[in-house]
């Protein structure tokens, strides 16, 4: 295994287990998760929000095993998919619960946008898994 692959792959590692604590923590903090989002958006009953957090979860989980998997065997289009599946949901997720206007904030915006840019350096990336 080269050098280039070798930090690929621990990037692609290392950004996952984000997702994957946020997951399970997701999991652990379910009903808690469940009133945050109704609180934060108040459109939605609590039934509505519970499936919004189990699909959170779900993409939480899912995609950076799809993004391991594919780091690991050569398989661009699951390490793409997973990506851009955590692409999404860090996008829908600074617009739910940060607000720009908000200067304490500021600071948790850019964090999502560096780990948007992160992943989007990872699927690019990915095209020379072929």
């Amino acid at each position: 295994m080269n050098y280039k692959l070798s930090m690929k792959i621990l990037a692609v590692m290392l950004i996952s287990l984000l997702f994957l604590y946020s997951g399970f923590d997701k999991i652990l903090n379910f009903n808690e998760t469940v009133v945050g989002l109704n609180n934060k958006l108040g459109l939605f009953t609590y039934d509505t929000s519970q499936i919004f957090i189990i699909g959170a979860i779900l993409v939480l989980i899912i995609s950076p095993i799809l993004m391991n998997i594919g780091i690991l065997v050569g398989n661009n289009l699951l390490l793409r998919i997973g990506t851009w599946f955590l692409i999404l949901f860090v996008i829908l997720a600074t617009l739910i619960y940060h607000r720009i206007t908000d200067a304490a904030q500021i600071n948790d915006i850019l964090k999502n946008l560096a780990i948007i840019g992160g992943l989007v350096l990872i699927s690019v990336q990915a095209s020379e898994l072929d």
